[in-house]
């Protein structure tokens, strides 16, 4: 995805000042069944599937003594990571030793008003800019979408619709705060290419992108060499460390074509998102790419993976006029 954030569930504990306010979300309240039964941070399907569409949502686990509500907020407010604006927080029932704690980057949901997309008016406050795409599950690029007058109208097919937000932050990319998929059908469609095993799982990935390249009737990307860059923890794309690469791109007469960051509980909840991200899929799909670098890591029971795409440099020659 070129300027856009990867997003995906966060299993993460960070700790940060809650100076600028972190505003407690009641409707996210319908994950609390599935986080209390299945213990775990749910999956981008399970949160679609429940009406919450809110991408990149963090959360983690605390277990200890009986926990009162006001003290299970400061914990809440204390363990903010960076960027989240909303959230919510509760036990799993009225003496459970077990806490949830659940982050949303916007501090509000999306409003459905009949066939549009109504944006919280929050998120005029922390965002730059708002970015919409919509792309059809069975394939195909991604849509650009008008968002006007803080709404968005949905495309009358099936579709998943990104919401992508940049930061107040200059040195932030865009990040993805929300998919929708227009209908729950959308959730049931089968991808394209399913993984196919391998020796490891970075093969895995490299090997599906390069399926989804050919399903697409493009060429494959050859692999880069000597890149010293690093796997991400993070959804943020960092203009800093982006020139960075780039730089060292330039030096093997490479250009930097986009950056892809997911995660997720494993692999494949990883590529269900690049292809139902409307511009993960789009960069994967990039017909100007010639050269592909996966990296992919495992953290705190969290599969984390970057792409990076890039094509030779194209040398420009000098016209000399003749008299």
């Amino acid at each position: 995805m070129r300027a856009l954030g990867r997003f995906a569930l966060l299993l993460w504990s960070f700790s940060a000042s809650a100076e600028e306010g972190l505003k407690q979300r009641s409707d996210l309240g319908v994950l609390e069944r599935t986080l209390c039964q299945a213990k775990h941070i749910p999956s981008s399907l399970e949160t679609m599937a429940q009406g919450v569409t809110d991408a990149q949502i963090a959360g983690l686990f605390l277990r200890g003594p009986a926990w009162k509500l006001h003290m299970l907020e400061r914990v809440w407010l204390k363990k903010r990571p960076p960027g989240y604006h909303g959230g919510s927080f509760g036990t799993c029932g009225k003496q459970s030793k077990t806490a949830w704690l659940l982050y949303t980057r916007s501090p509000a949901p999306l409003l459905h008003r009949n066939s549009a997309l109504v944006l919280p008016a929050e998120l005029a406050q922390k965002c730059r800019k708002i970015a919409a795409h919509s792309v059809d599950p069975r394939g195909g690029n991604a849509n650009n979408l008008e968002v006007f007058q803080g709404r968005i109208q949905l495309p009358h097919h099936e579709a998943m619709v990104s919401v992508a937000c940049l930061p107040n932050d200059p040195e932030l990319g865009y990040q993805t705060w929300f998919l929708v998929p227009t209908s729950r059908a959308v959730l049931r469609h089968p991808l394209p290419l399913e993984l196919k095993t391998g020796p490891d799982a970075r093969t895995m990935l490299t090997t599906w992108i390069q399926g989804i390249r050919k399903h697409a009737k493009l060429k494959p990307l050859s692999p880069i060499s000597g890149l010293s860059a690093a796997p991400k923890f993070t959804l943020e794309h960092q203009k800093v460390e982006l020139s960075s690469v780039a730089s060292l791109l330039k030096r093997q007469g490479l250009r930097l074509r986009g950056e892809n960051l997911a995660q997720g509980q494993n692999l494949q909840e990883i590529v269900w998102l690049l292809w139902m991200s409307p511009q993960h899929r789009d960069l994967l799909s990039d017909a100007k790419a010639e050269f592909l670098q996966v990296f992919l890591e495992s953290y705190k029971n969290r599969s984390y993976a970057r792409i990076l795409t890039a094509q030779k440099q194209v040398e420009k020659n000098l016209s000399v006029a003749e008299d």
